[in-house]
């Protein structure tokens, strides 16, 4: 039997000044992905909701900045949670858009 090699990986985009947190949705078509960034000289967490199936980023939220936010669906897939030291932010997600 002949092993195939795995397929290459996929680079979705962005960029973070720190590492990226990522989780996939229960459903598999939805990342979350949360990272620290630069705006206009003041660093933040983004979390950006990104589609698996066209590879585009969707809606991104802005959050206070943190070196290590962690991020997950919750089971109901409606939520995404992000974790951070200055709290746990809940946030309600339609197919890319979040809300808090």
């Amino acid at each position: 039997m002949t092993k195939s090699p795995p397929a290459a990986p996929t680079r979705l985009g962005g960029k973070s000044v720190d590492p990226v947190r990522c989780a996939f949705s229960s459903d598999g078509r939805l990342i979350a992905s949360v990272g620290t960034d630069q705006v206009n000289g003041t660093e933040i967490s983004r979390l950006i909701l990104w589609d698996v199936a066209s590879k585009k980023p969707g809606t991104s939220f802005d959050l206070p900045a943190e070196i290590f936010p962690h991020v997950t669906f919750a089971p109901d897939g409606r939520h995404v949670v992000v974790g951070t030291g200055r709290g746990i932010y809940v946030l309600r997600i339609s197919a890319t858009s979040p809300k808090k």
